[in-house]
Formats: C-alpha cells, sequence, structure tokens
C-alpha cells in the first residue's frame, strides 16, 4: 500500500497512497556498490523506472500535494502523468543529476516547506524545522505551507555540512525542506615526475592539509553559484565570516573556543571567579580545581602535596568521547605527560558522586545561544543521562565504573542498549526527563537542581562572552546575525547533588545509536533552528530580496555594520535616571494603555525595537525552549554584576522584560504591548 524510495543524498523519502482503484508503484532501479566512484556517480543519477501498469484518470493537480511538493530532483509528478496515458508498458526513465543543481535558477521540480509568521508585520516568515507533529508546539505558531510549483525561481533552502556523519542533524533539515549541497572533493596536489606516487595517495603534512582544507571551505561558503542556508562544520577562520550574506547562518560564533577547549575555559572561569571573590568559596564554585600542563606543574606539585588524598582525572586540552583520559592519585609524578606531549588539563576528581542503583552517571545538555550582543541563552528541558556500566569502586584503572562517556561504555559487556524511545529510564542510558522522575520518586525536589545548573551556563557563557562579542565586532557584520551555537554542556552530581560542571562541547555528538538520541537530538536541534530563525530567498535576485525581508532594520544597508556598540547609555523608555529604572512619564503612557486608552507612539529607538522584536520572535518559536538569560522569572538582574563589562542591547531586554512583567500585573495583554516596538 506504501512505498518509499530508499534516501538518497539530497533528498527525503516520497510516500505514494493508492487510493480505491487509481494507484501506482514507482521502483528504482540502482545497483547498491558503495566502492567505486563510478557507482557513487550512477547514484547520483538514480533512474526511474515505472514497471506497473497504472490507471490514473486524474490530472497532475489531483496527486497528493506531499507528492509533488518534496521531490526536489526527480520529474515524479511528469512521470506519473506520462503514464497515465499508457497500459502495460514501462515508462519513460528520468534523470537529474545532484551535481549541479544550481545550473539553472530554475529547478524541474516543486518543492514545499512550513514557514513560521513572525509577530511582527514586517519581519519575513522563518522555516520550521522542528516536528509539525508535535501538535502542543504548533498549536501556538502561525503556519504556512510555501509551495514552490514546477519552473520557479529557486528559493529553495540549502545547507552544507563538514565531512562527518551528522545523522541527526541531516534528517532535520530534509523533513524541513531543505538540500544538501556537498563541500567539494579534496584536490590532491600533483606528485613530483621525479616521485613515484605511493598506492594512488599524496603524501603531505599537516600543516599543508589544513591550507587545503581552508581554500576549499573558503571556496565553497563563498560560491556565489552554490549559495546555502545553513553551514554545519568545525570553526570557521574569523575572515571567512565577512563573505556571508544576512540570509545565511553558521554554526559557530568566533571565540566561542575559549569555553570549548578545557584549557581555555578553565582559564576565563578562574578569570570570573577571582573577579567575583568564588575561588575559595565552595558554594558559589561550580568547577573543580583545574591545572594548565605543562605551564602550571609547579602549581600542581605544590596541591598534591597539600592534599595527599585527592584524587586527579587528567584529559587532553582539546580531545573528546574520552580520547587520551586517565585517573590518577596525588604523587604519581611518573604518569603525567612530558612537555612535548602536548597540552593538558588536570582537574580534582569528583571522589564522591551520586549514584543510581551504584552508577556513576552524568547529564548532557543541549543550550542554544542564538546571540551574544544581546546574550540570549537557551536550555533544552530533556537530554541525556549517561551511566557507566559496572558499580562505582576506588578501583581507579577500571574505566568502566570511573568514566560515563558513551563512547568507552558501549564496549563494555555489561553495557545495555535502549531499544525504546519510551523507555527512556531503561539500560545504560537515560533521557534527562526519566531522571526528574526518578529523583521525585525517591522524594527529591528537582527545580532547585536545575535553578543552579541554570545558573552555571549562563555564568559560563558570560566568561566568555566579551572575547566573543570583541571578535565578532572585528570580523562580523553584527546586524546580519549570522551566527549561533548548540552546545553540549556536561554535567555532574556530587553526593550531596551539587552540580559541576565537567566541560562544553562545541560539537555535541549528533549521532543516533539508539531511538532515545534520536527523539532527543532531533527535537533538540530542530526547535534550535526554529529559534535561529533561517528565511528563504530569491538567489537571483539577492539585492531585492535583502530590501524585501530586512527594510524593518532602521538604517539597513546590505553588508553595513549598524548595531552591536558597548555603549552603558540607552533611551529605552525615554530617560533612565542613574539606577536603570524607568521614568514615571514612561510608566504613565502604559497605565493608559491597560486603562483602555491609545497606544502610544514608540518609545524606543528603532535599534531597540530591533533588539526586542527578534527576542520575542525567538519566544514565539522556541518550542520546548527555555530562555534561562536574560531571565523571565526570579530576579531579573541576578547576573548583572557578572558581566565584565555591561552592554546596552543586554540592559534593554532587562529592561523589556520588567516591563512585560509590570504591565501584565496591571491586567494588560501582550498584545497591546507589542504594538510600541512595531
Amino acid at each position: 500500500e506504501r512505498v518509499f524510495f530508499p534516501p538518497p543524498p539530497l533528498s527525503l523519502p516520497f510516500p505514494f497512497h493508492h487510493k480505491d482503484n487509481k494507484h501506482f508503484i514507482i521502483m528504482l532501479s540502482t545497483t547498491r556498490q558503495f566502492c567505486s566512484t563510478a557507482s557513487r556517480n550512477f547514484q547520483r543519477q538514480r533512474q526511474i523506472d515505472l514497471l506497473q501498469s497504472c490507471t490514473l484518470n486524474s490530472t497532475l493537480s489531483s496527486l497528493p500535494s506531499h507528492v509533488s511538493s518534496q521531490s526536489s530532483y526527480y520529474s515524479i509528478a511528469n512521470a506519473a502523468t506520462s503514464v497515465s496515458n499508457t497500459s502495460t508498458q514501462p515508462s519513460t526513465t528520468f534523470f537529474k543529476s545532484e551535481s549541479t543543481p544550481f545550473s539553472s535558477p530554475l529547478l524541474e521540480s516543486g518543492r514545499s516547506w512550513f514557514e513560521i509568521e513572525s509577530l511582527f508585520k514586517n519581519k519575513p516568515s522563518t522555516i520550521k524545522c522542528s516536528s509539525i507533529k508535535n501538535e502542543k508546539l504548533s498549536q501556538n505558531q502561525n503556519l504556512n505551507r510555501v509551495h514552490l510549483p514546477n519552473r520557479f525561481v529557486d528559493k529553495q533552502p540549502y545547507y552544507r555540512i563538514s565531512r562527518f556523519n551528522y545523522h541527526s542533524l541531516r534528517q532535520v533539515l530534509l523533513r524541513s525542506g531543505f538540500r544538501r549541497l556537498p563541500l567539494p572533493e579534496p584536490q590532491a596536489s600533483a606528485v613530483p615526475p621525479d616521485q613515484p606516487a605511493q598506492a594512488g595517495m599524496v603524501q603531505r603534512d599537516a600543516a599543508a592539509a589544513s591550507r587545503l582544507e581552508q581554500r576549499q571551505l573558503k571556496v565553497a561558503l563563498t560560491d556565489p553559484d552554490h549559495p546555502w542556508n545553513l553551514f554545519w562544520g568545525r570553526h570557521l577562520p574569523v575572515h571567512m565570516y565577512k563573505h556571508f550574506n544576512p540570509f545565511q547562518k553558521v554554526n559557530h560564533f568566533p571565540g566561542t573556543t575559549t569555553i570549548g577547549r578545557k584549557d581555555a575555559m578553565a582559564q576565563n572561569l578562574d578569570a570570573q571567579a577571582k573577579r567575583m571573590n568564588w575561588r575559595h568559596n565552595h558554594d558559589k564554585t561550580f568547577y573543580p580545581r583545574t591545572f594548565d600542563l605543562p605551564s602550571q606543574m609547579d602549581a600542581l606539585k605544590k596541591d598534591m602535596q597539600e592534599n595527599p588524598s585527592q584524587k586527579y582525572i587528567l584529559k587532553p586540552s582539546a580531545a573528546s568521547c574520552g580520547r587520551g583520559i586517565s585517573i590518577l592519585r596525588a604523587g604519581d609524578f611518573s604518569k603525567l605527560p612530558h612537555k612535548d606531549e602536548g597540552s593538558y588539563v588536570i582537574q580534582h576528581y569528583i571522589d564522591n558522586p551520586h549514584l543510581i542503583n551504584g552508577l556513576k552517571y552524568d547529564l548532557r545538555l543541549y543550550v542554544g545561544v542564538s546571540s551574544f550582543n544581546p546574550l540570549k541563552v537557551y536550555l533544552f528541558p530533556d537530554g541525556l543521562t549517561r551511566f557507566a556500566t559496572e558499580p562505582y569502586t576506588d578501583n581507579i584503572g577500571n574505566i568502566f565504573s570511573q568514566l560515563t562517556n558513551y563512547s568507552i561504555n558501549k564496549h563494555s559487556s555489561t553495557f545495555v542498549k535502549n531499544i525504546d524511545e519510551e523507555d527512556d529510564d531503561m539500560g545504560s542510558k537515560w533521557s534527562v526527563r526519566a531522571l526528574q522522575e526518578y529523583f521525585e520518586e525517591q522524594g527529591i525536589d528537582h527545580r532547585p537542581i536545575w535553578s543552579n545548573i541554570e545558573e552555571i551556563i549562563v555564568k559560563t557563557l558570560i566568561s566568555c562572552e566579551d572575547t566573543v562579542n570583541s571578535k565578532i565586532d572585528s570580523h562580523l557584520n553584527p546586524k546580519h546575525d549570522n551566527c549561533f551555537e548548540f552546545f553540549g554542556f556536561d554535567v555532574m552530581f556530587d553526593e550531596n547533588l551539587k552540580p559541576w560542571l565537567i566541560e562544553v562541547n562545541l560539537l555535541p555528538s549528533l549521532s543516533i545509536p539508539t531511538p532515545i538520541d534520536k527523539k532527543i537530538k532531533m527535537n533538540a536541534l530542530g526547535q534550535m533552528f526554529d529559534i535561529v530563525g533561517m528565511t528563504t530567498y530569491d538567489r537571483t535576485n539577492l539585492e531585492k530580496e535583502i530590501d524585501r525581508c530586512f527594510h524593518y532594520v532602521p538604517g539597513y544597508e546590505p553588508y553595513s555594520e549598524l548595531l552591536g556598540g558597548k555603549s552603558t547609555k540607552s533611551s529605552l523608555l525615554g530617560e533612565y535616571n542613574q539606577k536603570g529604572s524607568f521614568s514615571p512619564g514612561s510608566l504613565m503612557n502604559l497605565d493608559s494603555m491597560s486603562s483602555g486608552g491609545n497606544v502610544p507612539e514608540s518609545i524606543f529607538t528603532p535599534e531597540q525595537n530591533y533588539v526586542i522584536q527578534n527576542a520575542e520572535d525567538e519566544l514565539h518559536r522556541k518550542g520546548e525552549y527555555k530562555r534561562i538569560f536574560p531571565p523571565q522569572d526570579g530576579d531579573l538582574r541576578r547576573y548583572d554584576d557578572v558581566f565584565a563589562e555591561s552592554r546596552s542591547h543586554n540592559e534593554t531586554l532587562v529592561q523589556w522584560e520588567e516591563l512585560k512583567q509590570q504591565h501584565l500585573l496591571r491586567g494588560g495583554n501582550m498584545r497591546d504591548l507589542l504594538k510600541i516596538v512595531e
């Protein structure tokens, strides 16, 4: 009754339903060989054979919308139409090469996706990437289905990814209407005539390979003939950001390696603790004491002498997946790396972890950052709880009892794999929501624990925001909003359920080895892309599209700098007093709104309108995410003294949240309040 195409690299599965006696079956005639380049090229020109006779009395327009709308590279509708006049003979075959999708501004088949309308009439809609099956999330979003008919000027969203297996990422984007533009294949340099090639491989040193990769990335990401909407991969060289148009998004801000590398994060957090006088306050400290090797070797040896019973964990500064980790006791100087072995960090080991069924565990939490000026941080409510596979003991040589990394414990004979996303409290990997339910069953109130985790995340990001903003000011157009981040925060509890930050992952694993991985990672990614807000555009008329989609930005000119200043002065709501509170005149205007009076004229500057509109649109699209900065509950100013430098846009959003609270307490509604920033 339903036949699916095997998903090709740049396309989605296409469902076909039978209806009464009118049905058709489409098969692929493809030899699946994965060894040779010839077979890969053959797969890119997949042959569609209509093998069974069909009785199609309907016209092309009567085909299901999802048949013609999701086929970007095959003329399925045309093929089906040609068969409607035949009886038993196979149809003509059709080919479409994926190697040059932009060879013409007109593609051959229709495409469709859903878009979320903005809260503000002057702003464009954005592509919806989260699942539309989640009615709870979609019911409050004004969704429109965008359909590009045959031979329509191309506005199809495209993405590029680096050469990693981001399975959940690809699935989220493909189901949302995106198509992939592959990076160019590496081109080996010619072998000198006097040096014979060795088994067809060209030898080159690591530095030359890195330079070659950067050149390929620059060609791929700045090629005007192959524009894209999204790039996902490692950090790009900072000089490449200036080439991006305002519709393009990349998954890293320049400078976030200062928390992605273990040594740099330790330095940032140490500087923050010293400035805030947290270093020797156990209640304020949330990061184990860390030493950077080899530069802090003397300080480490002194610490070992002062704490002879302390255990330590040694990690490479820039490794992941548990590679190079070892645990040692104080005084084990022979196990410390030599100076020529690279950069390492060594931390106080949390030797009193909280246990469940005798097993150690940690959390992988997903955090999105849509902007660093103003800083906007979102926490996904679900994540992964990763267990060690053997009971915790004092034996530091047993990695299956001491370490919680999935990449290590999956090789244990006692590892239990999750096989059902609904059984998220079974096996060696739970969901965070299942852990919260476990706490409730044990009579543990997890709400203050999660409040502490939110505070850890915000303070960690504040520790690097000055560095990130300085790089943004130097290398990006602050107005274009090209960057976002999707972090993986690793957190562990001690026996008192105090959370400790272990590390921050700039590229958290997006593989989906289990159903629970697929469910959590795809939901977190899809809803994060909704927050980021990607907009389609006509690539053949880029300048006109920029004017159409960004005319609401005050004084906007393509590729011109507008925002991002560090001034602490602001004209928000007219005049501030010296403490930054609302002026009485501004509150009187708002009182008139709540009393049924007319909406006052805009009391914000155009730049502040822009900042507030973006923030409110993101809240409208955030799905299950919780915005933890600027905070929306409790003391809205609890992080003011943590910043090394105050920024006017952060102040704008905090003042706006204060205004919202006061307005709603007076019986007002958000619809009226939003009118003053339109």
